[in-house]
């Protein structure tokens, strides 16, 4: 693996000689229940960096750790970023790599409001200045698998975060945590549920840490750290999906009429 913040500068020039493929790792700073850290989705998205590019020689740059926070800005401690702003930053990020020669560039993030702001960036960076970027949240592939298993979201978050500190170095904090049980809270809003049944959307915050997230019984390290390498395969499968995008845009440009 090469995590570009341990690399000095003469060591990445060497680097761009092997591989024109950077994951950029971007998470969120918020509360996450008594049982898992504040910066759970960063280390989530980093973790499978690291894992994918251990098998692709790409770079892995720092993480981003700050983002919209939507319901979880009732947690103080929790950093909230306007979704425009984030969606901003990462265009920059790539079209800096991009003029370097990065050409399989992929933004990695399970936090769900991140959602919004990448899918923005890599159309508009597309669109407007002509820069390939690929967004990629590894819940796409594991969640319905867990789902089918008989576990929840709540569960999942829980196993892949203990089995990304491991893969992080930062194994000394999964017994802390796994004490930390604590007993769901059930609440409900009024109204707030039946909007989300009738198909509308908008913007709520929680009330209470254990709706962001509840504790779970029987959380597996070892089975989080089996979903986090399928994660990280699919990843490694999309560089050779890019690469193919990559020759087919040489051939027909970014900017075509029909």
């Amino acid at each position: 693996m090469r995590y570009t913040g341990d690399l000095s500068v003469d060591e990445v020039y060497n680097a761009l000689k092997e591989t024109d493929i950077a994951y950029i790792p971007i998470g969120s700073t918020e509360g996450h229940g008594y049982h898992l850290p504040m910066s759970t989705d960063t280390y989530v998205a980093e973790a499978v960096s690291l894992l994918a590019s251990e098998k692709t020689g790409g770079l892995v740059y720092p993480p981003i750790h700050y983002s919209f926070a939507g319901a979880t800005s009732s947690f103080k401690g929790t950093v909230t970023i306007p979704l425009r702003l984030l969606s901003e930053l990462v265009k920059e990020v790539a079209k800096c790599l991009w003029s370097q020669g990065f050409r399989e560039i992929f933004f990695v993030s399970i936090h769900g409001p991140n959602e919004i702001a990448l899918k923005t960036a890599v159309r508009e960076l597309y669109e407007y200045d002509e820069v390939l970027a690929v967004y990629f949240n590894p819940y796409s592939v594991i969640r319905e698998k867990v789902l089918k298993e008989g576990f929840d979201e709540a569960w999942l978050e829980a196993s892949i975060l203990y089995a990304a500190l491991k893969v992080l170095g930062k194994s000394h904090l999964i017994k802390k945590y796994l004490e930390k049980k604590s007993e769901e809270k059930k609440i409900q809003i009024p109204g707030l549920g039946e909007i989300a049944k009738k198909g509308g959307y908008t913007g709520f915050r929680y009330v209470d840490f254990t709706q962001h997230l509840p504790w779970r019984p029987n959380i597996d390290p070892e089975k989080g750290l089996e979903l986090l390498k399928e994660a990280a395969d699919t990843l490694v499968e999309l560089s050779i999906s890019l690469e193919k995008y990559i020759n087919y845009l040489k051939e027909k440009s970014f900017k075509y009429y029909i």
